[in-house]
């Protein structure tokens, strides 16, 4: 008898351990009752399932459900995920009396109480996954829709006298790779962006502009675009390494090139630069506009003056990387200075 204890002990244990693997980021989901409240109704202390506190009810007056709820619950990154519901139940309690209410707030901010596998916020049909020593444990999943930011409420309800609650758990039934939330290109100028996404449940992310990517670590909320060129147009893809199927992705302009009548002419730009990545030899652009003609073009590499013959072909200094300084000095002897910052030559 007493091996059969001990093998009856492993079991639960490892079934709790696997739960606990998945419990939700929050320390509201421990095992137990200590950081959940009653409503009308104290802990028992020694009665729980493992030993240690659960709610024990007597006889009930009409609409008088004992319940637990959480405190100052918010529950965020669940967004089509499929969650697990469980808690403990004494073995007299019938499963038409239980009942789990829930509210939940979207991505807009508006309160969503209608998600799929719900009646009016309330969870109803629940599952008898375990029973053990006058105790049986009750499940339940859902899916959360996409469009979920987090939970915010969250209540068990027992409409039933003479009963016992305990070990209420929520967690995932596996954590699925989403795409990024709202993919968005803030900040946009002639020549610089900069991308941002909420982070949902996957690894490392890849970021790709206009079919160039980059890898980038799961806690990388944010990613700034520069030496883009002034009207250029841009589309922007991101994705989890372990779903890559689930793409989220935007297009983009960057600002156009505003004349300016005392120089008469725009901003050069280096069609070579691309990624913070330049050719040591490379010719340069200047925008065809109307205007005094420019009267020279110095380029500097680390402060280190390059290389330019008449045809605009330029020859960089023999470094690795640095900032890179162009100075365009007009007829009129106005200067334009464009810097480009962390640039690494390729030789």
């Amino acid at each position: 008898m007493k091996i059969l204890k001990f093998f009856l002990f492993l079991f639960l244990s490892l079934q709790v351990a696997k739960a606990q693997d998945n419990l939700l980021p929050n320390g509201d989901f421990e095992q137990g009752l200590e950081n959940w409240y009653t409503n009308k109704f104290d802990l028992y202390p020694g009665g729980g399932i493992d030993g240690g506190n659960c709610v024990n009810t007597g006889y009930l007056k009409f609409y008088d459900y004992p319940s637990v709820t959480t405190k100052n619950l918010k529950i965020d990154g669940i967004g089509g995920q499929v969650l697990v519901f469980s808690f403990w139940v004494s073995k007299n309690t019938a499963l038409d009396k239980v009942s789990v209410r829930i509210g939940a707030t979207k991505d807009d901010g508006s309160e969503e109480y209608n998600m799929k596998g719900t009646s009016y916020n309330t969870i109803n049909d629940f599952a008898i996954e375990e029973e053990v020593n006058g105790w049986k444990k009750l499940g339940k999943e859902l899916s959360i829709p996409e469009n979920i930011a987090y939970l915010n409420s969250f209540k068990v309800q027992i409409q039933q006298s003479y009963i016992k609650l305990d070990d209420i758990q929520i967690y995932y039934k596996e954590q699925k790779a989403t795409a990024p939330k709202d993919f968005k290109a803030e900040e946009i100028s002639q020549r610089s962006a900069n991308l941002t996404w909420k982070t949902q449940k996957g690894k490392e992310y890849v970021l790709e502009l206009n079919g160039d990517s980059f890898e980038l670590s799961e806690d990388v909320k944010s990613y700034k675009l520069s030496n883009l060129v002034p009207g250029g147009q841009y589309r922007a893809k991101i994705w989890t390494k372990d779903a890559p199927e689930l793409v989220s992705e935007i297009n983009f302009t960057t600002d156009a090139v505003q004349i300016q009548k005392e120089y008469g002419r725009a901003f050069p730009y280096l069609k070579n630069l691309k990624n913070n990545r330049v050719p040591q030899n490379f010719n340069y652009n200047i925008l065809d506009l109307e205007g005094p003609q420019i009267a020279k073009v110095k380029i500097f590499f680390n402060n280190v003056e390059a290389q330019i013959d008449e045809q605009g072909n330029v020859t960089l200094p023999s470094f690795v990387e640095g900032d890179m300084k162009v100075v365009v000095t007009q007829a009129n002897e106005k200067e334009t200075i464009i810097n480009y910052y962390n640039v690494m030559i390729e030789k």
